[in-house]
């Protein structure tokens, strides 16, 4: 699929809340404990958009099909080594099977080298499909290193 990648804009906020809902109701990241807060959603767009990266493949004008936002910080155990977390990765139906994911992850891994980062993590649902992104990760030069687990308090 052809799409142009760009860095967000404010007037993508509509098209990243459908994305964000739908993101949030996809088969394996819901959770009873967690709800889909749109205002929330849209300050945390923006304070990626204004101190790190958000990004968003745009198939025609107004017409968003994927997004992918990182965020730079040192290291927890060594503050000098620079990373770049993938905070949010999201491609719509209709451009799944195609290498928009692929175009989109090359781009965030050019903005983290050009913010000097040597690290790049990226998180994956618990889904159906995670051992297959486990192994075309692999394939991409990643290794997996943890998974996470939710709990209520």
């Amino acid at each position: 699929m052809k799409a142009f990648i760009r860095e967000v804009q404010p007037s993508d906020i509509t098209e990243l809340v459908r994305m964000g809902l739908e993101f949030f109701e996809y088969p394996g990241f819901g959770s009873p404990l967690l709800e889909f807060d749109p205002e929330s959603f849209i300050t945390h767009m923006e304070w990626l958009r204004l101190n790190h990266c958000l990004l968003v493949a745009e198939k025609e004008p107004g017409h968003l099909v994927g997004s992918i936002s990182g965020i730079f910080h040192g290291w927890f155990l060594n503050k000098k080594v620079k990373c770049v977390t993938e905070n949010w990765w999201w491609i719509d139906k209709e451009a799944r099977g195609t290498f928009l994911a692929f175009d989109l992850l090359t781009a965030l891994e050019s903005w983290a080298r050009e913010k000097g980062a040597s690290i790049l993590l990226i998180a994956s649902m618990n889904s159906n499909i995670r051992e297959k992104f486990a192994r075309v990760m692999s394939h991409k030069g990643f290794s997996e290193i943890e998974f996470h687990f939710l709990k209520e308090l």
